[in-house]
Order: structure tokens, then C-alpha cells, then sequence
């Protein structure tokens, strides 16, 4: 297995950058690969002890090397999966051998060509102890048992995640995480992760991130959430999922999370743990934030039909964009068990539509007002011509782009939404309605849907070229 080199001295200082003075958001993250830092509030800074900044040093120093890991597995020479290997073949051998689908595995084949699977912290063994990860995590764990602000539910977490990358047990420091991941004042999720690098959808990808608890964001976020599944129970007439959720003040993301520009997520991913524990989603306060400043935002002013932005403020589109946002990762704890093996490579398009579709039924449903119910569902096409420019730039959030351009072709062909020299007109009422029509069949798609629904909908909807009809320039 070919290694891409180890950037820097894996003793090197860690810094925690602050924003400066007078600065209301983080400009754009430095990027280094797929790491993306961001500054750290002075106040925010100055309210830690001199114990949690030693933590946080320790594992920011994990996340960085985390991306050493993920570099790999994006080369060239690292596959997840044996070249020209068919589903079938997988749930065969999987009868004698279920390692071959955990998505903690590499599959390879056998001198006899039989398919066999290698753990993923066997995989990466050496890399894992050259880049210190174990040791960096091990350290983190006993200074988080230090000090005035000790936080011992963190401690035991951070060793047992230290110990997984050295004997795999992935899940048992997941079950100690769930319960504390909302509400720590520090906290690292770092490991495998999220299908969405394997082609097949099956196996996770290496990530982390680290941050501080936004406790006043956290409590607004929190706020609709309870809304939201209060709706969600009376929508749907079944027991709402258990969601917790945290607004971090993010000071490092890596890998995975790094490539794909998230401004929240949900875990754990696999949806038997989600019933057993619930689930935790985070939002990434300076993704989110930075995103909203520089390119929700002027898009939404380059896009949208001025008679649909008259009396529309920067702050009102930032309550709805996060409530969009809560929305969504809300949306992750309704994914149905086995979507992967029923739809294979579509099912993560799938996922997001699902999520995209249910987010906003819930805030048309929910919405205070006419006006912001009409923002909602503008910002949902503002986000797709945002996917489609990512996509277009560098090839990342292609499952994005995908869900969004079949939402925005078949609001489209049922005459809710215009595009009208360059600027996007629609009617929220009927906007609802339709949108309300396509969540119902995407839902059923995702609960007991096969490839062939998928594909046609697929076929039918997917038509990139409606994003030329923008505005020029855009």
C-alpha cells in the first residue's frame, strides 16, 4: 500500500487561532489538504482553563493527522472494494463472513479469489502509529480527567476511541460518546465515518472534528428542534426519533468532514445504533457562518426574483438557514435500515433528498409567517445552485448536487417554481403542495424503494443543464 508523505513534525506546537478584533465571523478556513482550522473567539478562548486549552491542543493535534489517513484512501492506489465486484457477490460471501459488510472493513480477495476482510485499523496500523493518533487521544484522555473543569464521561470516551484505533471496537466508544456528545464543553468526534467516498456506500471513510459548546446558539438550535419533532410526531403519527443536538464553535475540521464542506452532521451513521442510542447532530458554527456570509447570501441576492427579496433581512435568512439546517440532520434519525443494499450507489443522493425534502415540510409547516415560509423555500434552490457551483469547482458534493437538481427539474415541470431571465420566481403555497408530493415518494423510496426507482427518478430529473438558465455571471 503506497503512502502519500507525512506533512510536518508530529511533535510540532499547536496553535489556536483567535479571531481578530472586531471581526463579527471567521473569514475563509485555512485549508492544508482536507484541513480546514478556524479561529477560536477571544472570549471563548479566555473563558477555558489551562487544562481544556492542554485538551484541546491534544486533539486538534489528532484531527490534523487524521487527514493522513484520509489522503490514502483518496489516492489512486487505495480502493475500498476488489476491481469488478457486483452486489451479489458481496451478500454471498457475506453469508459466511458479515466482516465482509462492515463498513469497518477493506475488502480484498484471497490468493484463491475469495473475498476476505481486513479491518480498517489493520489497514492503517503503521500510519496510525507513525502520525501518534492513539497517543494524541491517550494524552487527551488523562488531561480531561485534570482540573477545576474535569470532565470524566469525556476521559473515559477519549480512551476507549484511543484504544478502537488500535483493536478496531469502533462501536463501544460510540455508545460512550452518544450520551455526552451534546452537551461536553469540548468534544472530538475523530475515526471512520460516512459513506460517501466508497462508491458502493458501504464503507466509512477516515474524519474528525473538534470544538467548543456554542451554548447560547446551542439553546435557539435546541428551541426548534422540540418544534420539530413535536411536528414530526403529529405528522407522521409515530415515535419521533431521540435527537440531541450542540452549536459548536468549530476549531478544526479534517478528512473526510474537510472535503465535503459540511455545516452540520448527524451520527452515529448506522441506523440500528440510532434506535438503540439516538442520535447527536453538530453544527459547524463557522462553516455555517461563512458560508452564510459568503456565498448564501450575495446568492441569494444574485439568484432570487427581486420581488421575492423586497423587506428580506441578512438576519432573517440566517434563522431560517439554521433552521433549515436543524432540519435536516433531524432528518438523518428517519433514514430507513438498509438503504444501501435496496439502492446501492443512488442511496446517498437518496438520503440527502430525504433529508433536504423533510427539512423543509417541516418549516413550510411550522413557519411563523408567509414571508418565511417564502425565504424557506427559496434558500432551498439558493443551496442547490450552491451544490451545482461546489460540483462544478472541484467534483465535492456531487450526492448534494444530485438531490438538488432532481428537486429543483420537478418543481420545475409542475410550474411552482420559474426561472425567468436569469432569477427564480415561485409560489410558495402551491411550492408546498408539490414539494409535500415528491417528500412522499422519496420517502417511500428510502423505506422500501429498489435501484430501479431510483434510477428512473434519476433519469428523469437529473438534468444539470437547468442551472445555465441563472443569472449570468452567477
Amino acid at each position: 500500500m503506497e503512502r502519500l508523505p507525512i506533512p510536518g513534525n508530529h511533535n510540532e506546537p499547536f496553535e489556536l487561532f483567535e479571531e481578530e478584533s472586531g471581526s463579527s465571523h471567521p473569514e475563509r478556513a485555512r485549508q492544508e489538504r482536507y484541513i480546514r482550522e478556524y479561529p477560536l473567539p477571544k472570549e471563548v478562548r479566555q473563558s477555558l482553563s489551562k487544562e481544556q486549552l492542554q485538551l484541546l491542543g491534544h486533539l486538534i493535534r489528532a484531527a490534523r493527522r487524521i487527514d493522513d489517513l484520509f489522503g490514502i484512501q483518496e489516492s489512486e492506489d487505495f480502493s475500498f472494494w476488489p476491481e469488478r465486484i457486483g452486489e451479489s457477490e458481496i451478500e454471498a460471501a457475506a453469508q459466511s463472513n458479515s466482516d465482509i459488510k462492515s463498513p469497518y472493513t477493506v475488502v480484498r480477495r484471497n490468493n484463491e479469489g475469495d473475498l476476505v476482510a481486513i479491518p480498517v485499523h489493520v489497514v492503517f496500523q503503521d500510519l496510525i502509529r507513525e502520525t501518534r493518533i492513539a497517543d494524541s487521544l491517550e494524552e487527551a484522555a488523562h488531561i480531561a480527567r485534570k482540573g477545576k473543569f474535569k470532565d470524566l464521561q469525556l476521559s473515559l470516551y477519549l480512551k476507549a476511541r484511543s484504544q478502537a484505533f488500535n483493536n478496531g471496537n469502533w462501536e463501544y466508544s460510540e455508545s460512550l460518546w452518544l450520551p455526552i456528545g451534546s452537551d461536553s464543553k469540548i468534544m472530538a468526534v475523530i475515526g471512520p465515518y460516512d459513506n460517501y467516498l466508497d462508491p458502493l456506500k458501504r464503507k466509512y471513510a477516515w474524519e474528525s472534528w473538534v470544538g467548543v459548546l456554542d451554548v447560547e446558539t446551542t439553546e435557539t438550535v435546541r428551541d426548534y428542534k422540540e418544534r420539530f419533532l413535536n411536528w414530526l410526531g403529529e405528522e407522521t403519527d409515530e415515535v419521533v426519533p431521540k435527537v440531541a443536538v450542540r452549536v459548536d464553535h468549530t476549531v478544526i475540521m479534517s478528512g473526510q468532514a474537510a472535503k465535503y464542506k459540511w455545516t452540520g452532521n448527524s451520527l452515529p451513521c448506522q441506523a440500528e445504533l440510532r434506535r438503540e442510542y439516538g442520535s447527536v447532530f453538530t453544527i459547524f458554527k463557522p462553516v455555517f457562518e461563512d458560508r452564510l456570509k459568503h456565498e448564501t447570501l450575495p446568492t441569494f441576492r444574485l439568484i432570487i426574483d427581486p420581488s421575492h427579496r423586497f423587506g428580506v433581512t441578512n438576519e432573517m435568512i440566517r434563522e431560517v438557514e439554521l433552521k433549515m439546517s436543524t432540519g435536516h440532520e433531524i432528518g438523518h434519525s428517519k433514514v430507513a435500515q438498509g438503504i444501501e443494499q435496496r439502492l446501492g450507489g443512488s442511496s446517498a443522493w437518496v438520503k440527502e433528498l430525504f433529508c433536504n425534502l423533510l427539512s423543509l415540510k417541516g418549516i413550510l409547516a411550522l413557519a411563523e409567517s408567509k414571508r418565511e415560509a417564502g425565504i424557506a423555500l427559496a434558500l432551498a434552490f439558493v443551496n442547490a445552485f450552491l451544490d451545482f457551483k461546489s460540483n462544478q469547482i472541484d467534483g465535492s458534493r456531487y450526492d448534494y448536487f444530485v438531490a438538488d437538481c432532481i428537486m429543483l427539474n420537478y418543481c420545475l415541470e409542475k410550474r411552482v417554481v420559474d426561472i425567468n431571465e436569469g432569477r427564480l420566481s415561485y409560489n410558495s403555497t402551491e411550492g408546498a403542495q408539490i414539494t409535500s408530493e415528491l417528500f412522499d415518494e422519496i420517502d417511500q423510496m428510502q423505506e422500501n424503494g429498489a435501484r430501479v426507482n431510483s434510477h428512473w427518478l434519476f433519469r428523469n430529473y437529473y438534468q444539470p443543464e437547468v442551472f445555465s438558465r441563472f443569472a449570468p455571471g452567477s
